[in-house]
Formats: structure tokens, C-alpha cells, sequence
């Protein structure tokens, strides 16, 4: 066996885990920022419950279609995930949660505090 020719190791580093006082509730406002559908959910109040780090909520991708979307926060509190459809973008820190969740249909802003 010729030198160099041995596969090359891939180490990925590990996930760190969300930040301490994640889980709970979270309650707020959702605003519909474009709808090109008249089946995106209205702006209005909404409790948003994250269980392990990990926040999931299903979203309407059409007429009648609902689609799971889910994630594990960050270490840093980002939350970034896409499931081919629609995606999920935001930021947890200090009590606060901010979301973008949007679709080819849909856009959402949700707004939330960790309430007790």
C-alpha cells in the first residue's frame, strides 16, 4: 500500500447542547407577514412548549396540508432547520424566543416571553 493513499478521517465535532432554562413555555404573538394562500393560520396569540431543547410544531404548506417541522436549540440559542418545504430560523436567549417559520404559501414572526 503506497503511502498517502489510506481514507482520509472525518471527525465531526459534537452538537452542544441548548442552553440551560430552555424547556417551557412560551407565550406570544404570531404575525402573518405574506400569505399567498388564504389557508395561512392569521396573526394572533400563541404558547409554543420546548421539551428537551427541542421545539416542534406543525405548519400549514397548503391547502389542507399540514407539515411537521422540528429542531434541537443550539448551544448558542440558534434555531435553524429546513425540511425541504418550509424552514424554521430564529433566536432563544434571556427569556425571549425569535422566530421566522416560512413556507412558498406562508411567513410568520413569532415574538415570545418563557412564561412560568
Amino acid at each position: 500500500m503506497l503511502a498517502g493513499c489510506a481514507p482520509e478521517r472525518i471527525t465531526l465535532a459534537p452538537q452542544a447542547s441548548p442552553p440551560d432554562g430552555t424547556d417551557g413555555r412560551y407565550r406570544g404573538t404570531v404575525r402573518l407577514v405574506r400569505a399567498a394562500d388564504r389557508s395561512c393560520p392569521r396573526s394572533g396569540p400563541r404558547v409554543l412548549q420546548i421539551v428537551g431543547g427541542r421545539i416542534a410544531m406543525s405548519y400549514n404548506a397548503g391547502p389542507r396540508q399540514r407539515v411537521e417541522l422540528a429542531t434541537t436549540v443550539q448551544g448558542d440559542g440558534k434555531i435553524s432547520t429546513s425540511d425541504g418545504v418550509g424552514t424554521m430560523e430564529g433566536q432563544l436567549g434571556g427569556g425571549r424566543m425569535d422566530l421566522t417559520i416560512a413556507s412558498a404559501l406562508c411567513e410568520h414572526r413569532w415574538s415570545m416571553t418563557r412564561v412560568p
